[in-house]
């Protein structure tokens, strides 16, 4: 940390110049103090401190009334240390200080060696936890560029196994069709049984690349976006299994950013394979709309549930990867995801996204519309992936 900056706020003035003579011995020289309590929220704005003293009784407003007025300017998350000068020692006003956000005290009469230890006690931590939240940002921003990476494999990979391996395996399908009309193999019953069970293979091994394709990346949310990818998603899940879906969702009158629609398919589609293959579910039920300047995903099941907070302790132990997965997306998507789950009781995972995502998000969809941009050439015909009706969304 550079050279910390202090505001001091107290009626007393002999107060504030005997602290301020305190600090700059002590090698504190970006100090302003203010014997008005009403300047301090201006005085914060310009200053952006990195620690406050504070004054417990004032005129005007008094250090508790200004507890309330700084934790609507404090950025969440943060740590901006708040040390209480008081000559109130009261166990009552000790606690409702630290209700309020207040992380020291300094009673009055001040002791200059406490008051320097204190306060750079408070200052390191900050210091500290300016490095940690800078530390997170970097891994996020690892996390987001493996996570395009991840993405632009999978569409490559997607892509060649439909417009290639696909395209292979249906020439040779029709080369067998073709043999089978001969008539030197259609008078042999053997040689016809034989292309026909070779043919059959290779539909089922068509619909298998097919499959594979759309579980890697889908072409059809890159083409048409995220509410007809799910709709085609959950309707193919119905369609193969005893599972009872439901989608509804809010009209939107634009495409949402290619980074959130990601975020959003991947989430369901980890849900839905949990509810298919662990939760014994009978009926999965998708809602997407928005409210309040953000989207919002609720995935419910029927399933057996789960004890969410164990497993979620499993998971950063590295037995599972899913819960940790869907968490990681929706946060650098710039959203907040939670489970809910019970044994017995099923699951509900809610994740909240703002419309205007923070920079990670943006990068990501930057950095995604790059690559979608520059493989438009080589990759156009992606979107000859099969596309089903939209039978299955309810429009709210």
């Amino acid at each position: 940390m550079n050279t910390p900056r202090i505001l001091m706020v107290d009626d007393d003035s002999d107060a504030l110049l005997l602290l301020t003579r305190i600090l700059g011995q002590a090698g504190f020289s970006n100090v302003r103090a203010t014997p008005d309590s009403r300047e301090l929220i201006a005085l914060y704005q310009e200053l952006q401190p990195d620690l406050i003293l504070l004054d417990l009784m004032m005129p005007h407003l008094s250090g508790l009334d200004l507890l309330v007025q700084l934790q609507t300017l404090i950025p969440e998350g943060s740590f901006l240390p708040i040390v209480m000068l008081t000559a109130d020692t009261s166990p009552t006003s000790r606690r409702d200080a630290l209700r309020r956000g207040v992380h020291d005290f300094l009673s009055k009469p001040f002791d200059p060696a406490e008051v320097v230890l204190r306060i750079k006690n408070l200052l390191k931590t900050r210091a500290l936890h300016l490095d940690l939240k800078e530390q997170r940002q970097h891994l996020q921003e690892v996390s987001m560029r493996l996570l395009e990476a991840q993405e632009s494999e999978r569409r490559r990979v997607a892509h060649e196994l439909h417009d290639e391996i696909g395209q292979l395996l249906t020439v040779v399908k029709i080369n067998l069709q073709c043999n089978q009309r001969r008539p030197a193999i259609s008078a042999v019953p053997e040689d016809v049984a034989s292309i026909e069970d070779s043919i059959s293979a290779i539909d089922h091994a068509i619909g298998r690349v097919r499959d594979l394709s759309f579980d890697l990346r889908p072409a059809m949310l890159d083409t048409f976006g995220l509410i007809e990818t799910l709709e085609w998603c959950l309707e193919k899940a119905a369609a193969h299994s005893p599972l009872e879906v439901h989608f509804k969702h809010d009209e939107f009158e634009a495409r949402l950013p290619v980074a959130l629609e990601t975020a959003c398919f991947r989430i369901v589609q980890e849900a839905l394979t949990n509810a298919m293959r662990h939760a014994n579910a009978c009926r999965f039920d998708v809602q997407l709309r928005k409210g309040d300047g953000k989207l919002e995903l609720i995935i419910q099941d029927d399933g057996c549930g789960f004890d969410s907070e164990s497993a979620h302790h499993r998971a950063v132990g590295g037995a599972s990867l899913g819960l940790l997965g869907m968490e990681e997306r929706a946060e650098l998507a710039g959203g907040h995801l939670e489970i809910e789950s019970k044994g017995g009781k099923g699951t509900t995972i809610r994740a909240a996204f703002p419309f205007n995502a923070p920079t990670a998000a943006a990068l990501t969809t930057a950095a995604v519309l790059t690559k979608l941009h520059s493989s438009n050439g080589e990759g156009g015909n992606e979107a000859s992936q099969e596309k089903a009706s939209p039978a299955l969304g309810d429009r709210a």
